[in-house]
């Protein structure tokens, strides 16, 4: 007869959890240098994210139209949270009027609220999902850290860059800091271009960010405010506090713009 195997020799699941983590170490594509990084570790930060999602409660069926377009147009944001208004209006194909009605419906039942945001141009109308609704039905909320108008630039910059090569990651663990960069971009398979991104709202901790992300071997750090106003309030305050701005950029996001072809 043949001898089952005995459950004392079965691994542990922390056994199964560090052979994969071995394995998938040799398979997965190597970050650059610098960056403080291990599979496990990401899958582990994956799972908290994941606990930190409730269980889905499914969507309620509307009772109104204004409703109804209410969820059409949180649809849409769950996809893509930093659609302008002109951009949301295209792709639910609501007429302003009837789109003005289910955002006024999101704001009455706190689930949204409008923001301003200037990018290029004039400012641009855009609707920020609650964090409570992304938790309620399950929804990642958008990567990043700050407000809205912070993460909105952030991922302005994270589109602008990826469309010219980089590759990106938000909140960077890179060595020699402390803490994080904003954003952190390089391009695959060079360890000169890498590139640490500061977006700058307010000036409290501007010095600290600075120092901090010049002990990392990032080519430079670039400071990204809202205008040039901020831009040169920024690049005074470090003129009077850090001695050597060699590797520092200022500039304004505006100054990243589309028919841009180069981050330098």
């Amino acid at each position: 007869m043949e001898k089952k195997p005995s459950l004392q020799n079965r691994p542990t699941d922390i056994e199964v959890e560090l052979a994969m983590a071995e394995w998938y170490a040799e398979i997965l594509p190597k970050p650059p240098l610098g960056i403080e990084y291990h599979p496990m570790e990401k899958e582990v930060a994956g799972r908290e994210k994941t606990a930190e999602v409730e269980a889905n409660e499914p969507q309620p069926i509307p009772k109104s139209e204004p409703e109804a377009n209410a969820w059409a147009i949180l649809t849409l944001l769950f996809r893509n949270p930093f659609l302008r208004w002109g951009e949301i209006l295209s792709e639910t194909h609501l007429t302003d009027a009837k789109a003005t009605k289910a955002r006024a419906w999101l704001e009455q039942h706190k689930m949204a609220v409008a923001q301003s945001v200037k990018i290029i141009g004039r400012p641009g109308l855009y609707i920020e999902v609650m964090p409570w609704v992304y938790r309620k039905y399950g929804k990642k909320p958008p990567e990043g850290r700050g407000g809205f108008e912070h993460k909105c630039l952030c991922h302005y910059l994270k589109s602008w860059l990826e469309e010219r090569g980089f590759r990106t990651w938000f909140e960077a663990l890179i060595d020699g800091m402390k803490g994080s960069f904003d954003l952190f971009a390089w391009i695959e398979g060079s360890k000169g271009e890498m590139y640490g991104f500061e977006v700058t709202i307010s000036f409290g901790n501007l010095l600290d960010n600075i120092r901090d992300g010049l002990n990392s071997k990032v080519r430079k750090l670039y400071i990204v405010c809202r205008d040039q106003a901020d831009t040169n309030k920024a690049r005074n305050i470090a003129k009077k506090n850090i001695p050597d701005l060699e590797r520092l950029e200022f500039r304004s996001i505006s100054e990243f713009k589309a028919k841009k072809g180069r981050l330098d």
